[in-house]
């Protein structure tokens, strides 16, 4: 049996039998142009656009090939 810790918005939570990891997603990313392909086939204007877009959801960096050409997702407007 496995015990895990970890604090939710300042309340400490106990959970039994398994362990969960919470990504930590970015909460502020800079507007830099550097694209980046998505496992889910989108095209993000920079790594941090990626997973803050995607957090949790296990989208990884892909080669270019594999995106459309428009950086649109995870735009700075």
């Amino acid at each position: 049996m496995r015990t895990c810790r970890y604090v939710i918005e300042g309340v400490v939570a106990v959970e039994m039998e398994s362990c969960v990891q919470v990504p930590k997603c970015p909460e502020v990313c800079l507007p830099f142009y550097d694209p980046v392909c998505g496992s889910d086939g989108h095209l993000y204007i920079n790594r941090c656009r990626m997973l803050q877009h995607n957090c949790g959801k296990g989208i990884r960096s892909m080669p270019r090939r594999f995106c459309s050409s428009d950086a649109s997702q995870g735009s700075t407007s």
